[in-house]
């Protein structure tokens, strides 16, 4: 017996008998589950999309489902197929819409009947507003979703990956409804590749269309960084760095990644709303430190930033 199943004409009265023993138990309408010891949400979640296909077979995983794979904030899914009404489950609700035709490019999916959106269906339909009730999760991601999902591809194909993405959305918004859609994504893909302007909103899209993209995790991972380092005393790790070990390789490390060149080119890109690892330093070793690349008033390093080499055996010295 599957985990999770759905009683029909023919299995009712044995879906019945074994709910009386002990051997099934339900989820939601005409779902049972043989799984008798963990939690309804549990259960649901650990076979989402067979759940999916049984209430609606052959539905396309459609709008921001097919981008996050995964139920929103509010344990929305969103497809498109024949059913009209919610399907309202323990941790999940099963939104359908009915206004979709399939394209070139929608893939089968988890190897039942159902097919997920193609990556260019998908962006146009994200750019797509529908109606959203109070309350509730939006069906799309909009165009801050759209932009965050392009500068991912950017990042990992390139931008001949991102262009090939916008070309097979070209060939199929006029089948889907999707001109408008299309116009803007083309703007937007436009800006992201240097050219027109005033398409995109995201800084993290707007840097990229720069020539400086910056990696959001990565802030956030020296953001971390930052806030425990600030909390050890200066003198403490001053005396560790002293002492040598593994604080002094580690202190090396940090050296050797912050270059001169390196560091001019991230002060360039480095977001604003995060402190750039140059300011770091100077807390670190209890001094002021000055912008990247200008010169200090009789300074032997002529300039050299905190985390250059010659920088940071200044101020080593100046410890001794």
């Amino acid at each position: 017996m599957a985990e999770v199943f759905l009683s029909t004409k023919e299995t009712s009265k044995a879906t019945q008998r074994a709910a009386q023993r002990g051997l099934a138990r339900k989820l939601g309408p005409r779902l049972y589950t043989s799984n008798m010891d963990g939690s309804p949400e549990q259960v649901i979640r650990r076979n989402l999309w067979q759940v999916i296909d049984a209430y609606a077979p052959g539905a396309l995983i459609a709008d921001r489902t097919a981008l996050e794979l995964a139920p929103a904030d509010d344990g929305s899914i969103f497809i498109v197929s024949n059913r009209r009404r919610d399907v309202v489950l323990p941790g999940i609700t099963i939104k359908s819409r009915g206004d979709g035709k399939p394209t070139d490019g929608d893939l089968p999916f988890m190897g039942g009947s159902l097919r997920l959106s193609s990556p260019h269906r998908s962006l146009l339909d994200n750019l797509h507003r529908f109606r959203t009730q109070r309350g509730s999760a939006s069906r799309t991601l909009g165009q801050e979703g759209v932009e965050a999902y392009m500068e991912r591809i950017a990042a990992t194909g390139g931008a001949d990956a991102l262009g090939r993405v916008v070309d097979a959305a070209s060939r199929v918004a006029a089948s889907i409804g999707r001109e408008s859609e299309l116009r803007r994504l083309r703007g937007m893909f436009a800006e992201l590749s240097g050219g027109a302007t005033g398409w995109l909103k995201t800084p993290l899209a707007k840097a990229r269309a720069q020539g400086e993209p910056y990696d959001p995790a990565s802030c956030a991972r020296f953001d971390r960084m930052v806030a425990a380092l600030r909390l050890l005393p200066r003198t403490a790790m001053r005396s560790r760095l002293e002492a040598g070990g593994e604080a002094w390789r580690a202190f090396a490390f940090f050296d050797a990644c912050f270059s001169n060149r390196d560091e001019r080119r991230a002060e360039r890109s480095w977001p604003a709303a995060h402190p750039h690892p140059n300011s770091l330093s100077g807390e670190l070793l209890g001094r002021p430190t000055l912008p990247i690349g200008r010169k200090r008033p009789g300074d032997p390093s002529q300039g050299a930033a905190p985390h250059s080499t010659m920088g940071v055996r200044h101020q080593l010295e100046g410890w001794r």
